[in-house]
This record gives structure tokens, C-alpha cells and sequence, in this order.
């Protein structure tokens, strides 16, 4: 069976150098820290660990400590990890656009492999772990398959666009599939396969988030006019803007919801903005520590933030994939 590498990191300073043991699984010291690719923040549905995953790797940091534990890695340089199924214990992998390749991410062993009957173009693991969605841009549909026996659920199609799809994901609440193409954002019902409302904006996003029920889909972009920088609330069901906020200073890099609902945490390059949902306002702006850098090519910035699903947590991930937590009070 192929393998993909489990290497095991000790932090010895934090958030900065990692003792990397590997070789397939013989102990070796690398003297150079490692480098590990920013990449995107994910959560265990128990929020005991945080993951950092890029197309080639996952890290997995126990909460709080952020001692990074396991290393999973792929060793081919014709596979995507798409994502972390945490039911499982499953690292999801595309291999040359025509299989998924389910490895077991404690021991990189291999589990299962699916032919795909399209050009996968990306995908995902659903919230809960219990899914695999992959996409094909050719077709412009989307397939889900049972993250834990491999099985074909459903395949769900009907979205339209003249411009590339450039994402689909799964909704919070796992009932639902986010359609993202340019300017255009779709949500379609897993269940049935009915199709919301369509938001169509003036320019390219590539900054959102939805809120936990999918009921909200929050929207970084310029003005229509393109001289102040935007945060919009859409309804996704009526396809109608509820409210917007600018942002003085940058645009936002990164927009993540409380479970709770109340709030919604935007960051800039810099700053973090607190939105309370009951008046769409603005009710704090702090600054985030980073590192300071002369060189504008080389500076720290903001580049994820992300709750916990207990919305205890912050997770804050930069440019330089470099993991930081901030504590929320709950009470």
C-alpha cells in the first residue's frame, strides 16, 4: 500500500521552530526549522484540536496548548489533500483529478480508494466530518461521498455560470452546499437539491463566510464605486442585502461567525472588528500582535480567523503559518 508521511513536531519555540521527526517513521532531527505552507484553519467538531491544512500537509494542534502533535503529509506530488474527516481520523486526498484516496492520517496507511468519474477540480470534508464533497468545473456539479465506507450519496448539479466555479463547500450546519463562481454564490439543499436565491455582486469575492444556520452570507468587497472597502450581510434565502459596514483603514482578509450567533469577527491585515448581529454595527476594533517587519513583501499579516465550534476559541492564522488562539469569555 502507498503511504503518505505521519511526521511528529515538537514546538520548541513557540508558533516559530519545529523539531521535525521523519523518515517514514524513523526518528531523524532536522536542524533547519521547518516551513510550513499558511494554508487554512479547520476545527475537530469537539474543539479539542485545531488543523492547519495545505494542499500538501496537515498539522494538528491540541487545544489550548498549540503544541503541534502529528504531521501528516503527503509524499506525491500528484496529490491535493482536500481536507480532515475528524469522525475518522481520515485525511482526504485527490489524486491526478480521477480518485480520492482516504488515508488514515495516525498512521498514513492507505484505507480506500475511489475512481471519479469526472476531472475533480477541489473539495472538501463537511463540519462534521462525515462527508467528502468533490467538484467538477467541467460539469458544474458536485459529489458527496461517505467519508467513512466511501459510498456515492449524491451528486447535485443545477448551479449556472458563464465564469469559472471557484468553490463549493459545505455549509455550517451541513444541510447545505455553498456554490461560489466570481461574483455569484448559490446555496443548494443537500436533502432535495433545491437551489436559494442567487447573490449576484459587481466584483470578484474571495473573501465570505456563512453564518452557522446558513442563513447569512457575509461578503467582502469593494463599494460600488469602488472607493471604500465593504463588508455586506446578505439574506441567502431572499437573495436581499441586509446591512453593510466599512472598513476605514484595509479591506478584510478573513470573516468568521460565533456559533452563538451574536457576532461576527472580521479581520483586516492587522486589526480585529467585532460586529454584533443584532444592529449589524461595529463594537470593537483591536489591534493583533505581529511581527515587525521593514520589508512590506516580508510583514506578518492576518490571513484566516476562525471560532472554535464551542466559541470559546479564536484561531488566528498569518501569512507566515504561524497559529495563535484568542480566549472569549462565554458567560
Amino acid at each position: 500500500m502507498k503511504k503518505a508521511f505521519l511526521r511528529i513536531n515538537r514546538i520548541t519555540v513557540l508558533f516559530a521552530i519545529f523539531l521535525i521527526l521523519s523518515c517514514g517513521f524513523s526518528p531523524v532531527e532536522q536542524n533547519e526549522p521547518a516551513f510550513f505552507q499558511a494554508g487554512y484553519l479547520a476545527w475537530t467538531p469537539d474543539a479539542r484540536n485545531i488543523l492547519q491544512i495545505n494542499q500538501s500537509a496537515i498539522l494538528r494542534y491540541p487545544i489550548p496548548q498549540l503544541n503541534p502533535l502529528v504531521r501528516f503529509e503527503t509524499n506525491q506530488g500528484n496529490q491535493i489533500i482536500i481536507g480532515f474527516c475528524a469522525i475518522n481520523q481520515t485525511a482526504a486526498v485527490i489524486e491526478d483529478e480521477q480518485k480520492i484516496e482516504f488515508y488514515d492520517a495516525t498512521n498514513a496507511e492507505t484505507i480506500r480508494s475511489i475512481p471519479i468519474p469526472f476531472h475533480a477540480y477541489g473539495g472538501s470534508c463537511s463540519p462534521d466530518g462525515s462527508s467528502v464533497l468533490i467538484y467538477s468545473a467541467d460539469e458544474i456539479s458536485a459529489s458527496i461521498w461517505d467519508s467513512q465506507n466511501g459510498e456515492l450519496r449524491k451528486t447535485l448539479s443545477g448551479f449556472s455560470t458563464a465564469a469559472p466555479v471557484y468553490n463549493v463547500t459545505f455549509s455550517p450546519d451541513n444541510a447545505a452546499i455553498l456554490w461560489h463562481a466570481r461574483a455569484s454564490f448559490q446555496l443548494q439543499k443537500i436533502e432535495d437539491g433545491q437551489l436559494w436565491k442567487r447573490i449576484d455582486l459587481w466584483d470578484f469575492v474571495d473573501v465570505y463566510a456563512l453564518s452557522p444556520d446558513s442563513k447569512i452570507l457575509t461578503t467582502a468587497i469593494s463599494t460600488e464605486d469602488t472607493m471604500q472597502n465593504a463588508v455586506i450581510f446578505w439574506n441567502t434565502e431572499s437573495g436581499e442585502e441586509i446591512s453593510r459596514i466599512i472598513l476605514q483603514d484595509q479591506p478584510a482578509q478573513a470573516i468568521t461567525f460565533q456559533p452563538d450567533h451574536q457576532r461576527v469577527l472580521i479581520a483586516d491585515d492587522s486589526n480585529l472588528y467585532t460586529v454584533n448581529l443584532t444592529d449589524f454595527k461595529i463594537s470593537s476594533k483591536e489591534s493583533f500582535p505581529l511581527s515587525n517587519d521593514t520589508d512590506t513583501n516580508q510583514a506578518e499579516r492576518i490571513q484566516q480567523i476562525s471560532f472554535s465550534p464551542d466559541g470559546i476559541y479564536l484561531g488566528v492564522l498569518t501569512n507566515q503559518g504561524k497559529v495563535s488562539l484568542i480566549q472569549f469569555d462565554t458567560k
